[in-house]
């Protein structure tokens, strides 16, 4: 089988038995395909780049990446079926089709992971680079895009490791030279860009980096590459909690993960898992206890942002104007003294603890404040909307409050609203605020 440099292998190619079907996307490095194997199972083909086929370097990427496929056989790792070569001397390698979406796809549309969200792709992800580990092979490049999540069902996905193009055999000698630097720069670690030995620490540095992106919506490092680079180098990390509603006890995992030297970071990606969980799900700070009230505040910040139906552009206006709304309603909360107890990409539950009739009364007007501002927010994208609902009880039950489903507006439950003037109507068992009360306040 031959191919021009740039010419797609066409529908019904077959390789070893392999029958390609359609062109699926094409990278830096390599074209992918989808193909059926001589079972009739749905398989990917990824070939090497004609023009890259030649370059030592390259090759030997590509051939390493197949070694470290077939050595670690893991749920969590693409899989990989066979490996081969066209006439015209390109390698390819037959995998395994994922359908799904990658995390740098998931946070793109739904924006940032709360902890519990992160914990369930961390664990299959740390399971997999320490198998990896325990082979000698160094992954150097986790990352949101280099992690898949398979399947249709968000929660129940199967998350994948990808691309191991630039994998560190710990077995073998490579060709990459002392000035080459391999690996994304704003999830690099500092030995990578200086040269130095790699190990199973560079992976939590990786990890870090993924868990720090994930919590705030960026890496740590980002810019020109030179400047990341440099940054990563020479500036201490931010911590994730001045970018996001992040726990200190988190913000203290992520530095070490992320400290400069290796040997003071987690010693394999399973030590960093259990700082991570023990870290995440520790006592949360309570609002108070059985004699305390508060006002549970949840928001919500809705609009439809699928795959299909909107331009890139579109997406990504939508999604800033959903950080807006969750960043103004974050400075919100810590101006007024709220407790954030949960945050996802989209909503967060805070409470607003009171003592009597008038501290409640203020909590609700901060809220209604805050209804009122992100209403008339400049620059509101059409299809991006706020919900609140407020709920009055003990301070130790609001964290497990579930606000009902649906509904528009400034929602309350008739005990958050009990004795304060306002013009609201009835909608299913709660209370939604009017418009004019928005406007004027309490």
């Amino acid at each position: 089988m031959s191919s021009a440099a740039d010419a797609p292998l066409a529908a019904g190619a077959e390789l070893d038995g392999h029958v390609v079907e359609a062109l699926l996307g094409r990278g830096g490095s390599g074209t992918v395909y989808r193909a059926r194997d001589p079972r009739g199972r749905p398989v990917a083909i990824k070939v090497l780049h004609a023009e890259l086929a030649p370059s030592p370097e390259h090759a030997h990427r590509f051939a390493r990446e197949a070694r470290a496929l077939r050595l670690l056989r893991h749920p969590n790792v693409v899989a990989i079926d066979a490996v081969g070569t066209l006439s015209g001397g390109e390698p390819y390698l037959v995998m395994e089709l994922l359908a799904g979406r990658s995390v740098e796809a998931a946070l793109a549309e739904r924006g940032r992971f709360a902890p519990d969200e992160i914990d369930r792709i961390l664990e299959p992800l740390c399971d997999a680079l320490g198998a990896g580990h325990a082979l000698g092979i160094v992954h150097r490049d986790v990352k949101p895009s280099n992690v898949f999540l398979a399947g249709d069902e968000p929660g129940r996905e199967r998350v994948v490791l990808l691309d191991f193009g630039i994998a560190k055999l710990l077995d073998e000698e490579g060709i990459t030279s002392a000035r080459q630097i391999v690996g994304t720069p704003s999830s690099i670690a500092p030995e990578q860009i200086l040269g130095g030995r790699v190990d199973p620490r560079t992976d939590v540095y990786g990890l870090g980096a993924f868990c720090h992106h994930l919590l705030t919506g960026r890496p740590p490092f980002s810019g020109p590459p030179l400047v990341a680079m440099q940054h990563t180098l020479h500036v201490r990390p931010p911590p994730a909690s001045s970018r996001a509603p992040v726990a200190a006890e988190i913000d203290r995992v992520l530095e070490r993960a992320l400290a400069k030297a290796p040997d003071q970071r987690f010693v394999d990606a399973r030590s960093f898992l259990a700082a991570f969980r023990a870290a995440a799900f520790a006592p949360r700070a309570r609002v108070g206890g059985p004699d305390q009230r508060a006002l549970g505040i949840h928001l919500e910040v809705r609009g439809p942002l699928p795959d299909g139906g909107d331009d890139d552009g579109d997406r990504a206006a939508a999604r800033a104007d959903a950080e807006a709304i969750l960043a103004r309603a974050d400075a919100a909360a810590l101006e007024a003294g709220w407790v954030v107890l949960l945050e996802s990409g989209n909503s967060f539950l805070a409470a607003a603890p009171y003592r009597g009739p008038r501290d409640r009364r203020a909590a609700v007007a901060a809220v209604l404040a805050l209804a009122s501002a992100i209403d008339a927010r400049p620059g509101a994208h059409p299809r991006v909307s706020a919900r609140f609902r407020m709920h009055a009880d003990q301070a130790d039950r609001i964290e497990d409050w579930v606000p009902a489903p649906g509904g528009t507006g400034v929602l309350a439950t008739p005990a958050a609203l009990d004795g304060l003037d306002l013009d609201v109507d009835p909608a299913d068992g709660e209370l939604r605020v009017r418009q004019s009360s928005l406007a004027r306040s309490l």
